[in-house]
């Protein structure tokens, strides 16, 4: 079983490939705030789809999860709502079948046993587990580490499936 974990955000959506032993076999972020210029506003969608594909394309995962809508802001809401249709169309485009949604707390709950964990101690947990003391993996935005989060709390749901 592998696994690929979004966690959409405009500005930089995070993901993870996991397997079913856990182990982190590709992560990364989709850098799209410089894509959101003046001349073409729509354009980070765009970059957000096709890598969306580039992503299922190169890793073939069998579950697909992303991280559920939660905003205060009913910009970020709306903005959030379209990355997520962008990304569950490039997912359809590429035949996926099996799409599933968590929510932050969830994650978190499945992941490390503590729902109310904060970003920064699922950072600091990632590290350690996974031996993630270089460049790639940094802190601002937690986007990776909320990827891992997410790919770790899915094949946990999987396998109490099972």
């Amino acid at each position: 079983m592998k696994i690929l974990a979004l966690d959409l955000s405009s500005n930089i959506t995070g993901f993870a490939v996991l397997d079913e032993k856990f182990s982190l076999l590709d992560f990364g972020e989709i850098p799209l705030k410089k894509y959101k210029k003046k001349s073409n506003p729509m354009q980070y969608l765009q970059v957000l789809y096709e890598s969306v594909q580039d992503l299922y394309s190169q890793h073939m995962p069998d579950i697909i999860y992303i991280e559920e809508i939660f905003a205060r802001n009913i910009q970020t809401i709306k903005s959030l709502a379209r990355m997520r249709g962008i990304a569950e169309i490039a997912l359809v485009n590429c035949d996926a079948k099996n799409l599933k949604f968590l929510n932050a707390t969830s994650v978190r709950k499945i992941a490390f046993g503590n729902g109310s964990l904060k970003k920064e101690e699922c950072f600091e947990l990632l590290k350690t587990t996974y031996n993630l003391f270089n460049e790639t993996f940094y802190t601002p935005g937690y986007d990776m580490s909320d990827a891992i989060c997410l790919g770790i709390a899915g094949i946990k749901k999987e396998m109490s499936f099972k």
